[in-house]
């Protein structure tokens, strides 16, 4: 199955066969929770270099 509509690369998807489009929701999801466990762990390097130059 292929999406057959989408939009701002491939976020809004109208596709065949739902199962699919909750399938690659669920990789999003899982995509941007990675994305925000690395901005965490940068953010709190970022906070010890600032305490470190106190």
């Amino acid at each position: 199955m292929s999406c057959t509509t989408c939009v701002r690369k491939g976020r809004q998807c109208s596709w065949d066969n739902w199962g699919i489009y909750i399938s690659t929701l669920q990789n999003q999801v899982n995509d941007l929770q990675d994305e925000v466990a690395d901005l965490q762990e940068e953010v709190d390097s970022q906070a010890a270099i600032i305490e470190d130059m106190e």
